[in-house]
């Protein structure tokens, strides 16, 4: 995941991954990420979470850059990893952008 700070006292919380059981063959389970496509906010005032909508596409790894009007996230890149039809773990490298306003 990537924290951002909009450098109002809010931070905003991208993607990133929960681990969960897969196969990984020959009665083998593994602990494997599954992307997420969740964003959620923080205020530093109110010490407290809040949600936010989520992105597209959900991803891990990717970078989330502030832009210079101070309110805009670029978001770019990772991987969306999810599980497949036997229960496996397929990544799917990401050549894609998103904007979070």
């Amino acid at each position: 995941y990537t924290i951002t700070s909009l450098n109002t006292g809010i931070f905003i919380i991208t993607g990133g991954a929960n681990f969960v059981l897969a196969n990984c063959g020959n009665n083998c389970e593994t602990l494997v990420p599954k992307s997420l496509s969740s964003v959620e906010g923080f205020s530093s005032f109110d010490l407290d979470f809040f949600p936010e909508t989520p992105m597209n596409t959900a991803r891990r790894g990717h970078t989330a850059t502030l832009l210079a009007n101070g309110s805009t996230i670029l978001i770019v890149g990772g991987a969306n990893s999810t599980l497949g039809a036997r229960n496996q773990l397929v990544n799917t490298v990401l050549a894609s952008a998103e904007l979070f306003h």
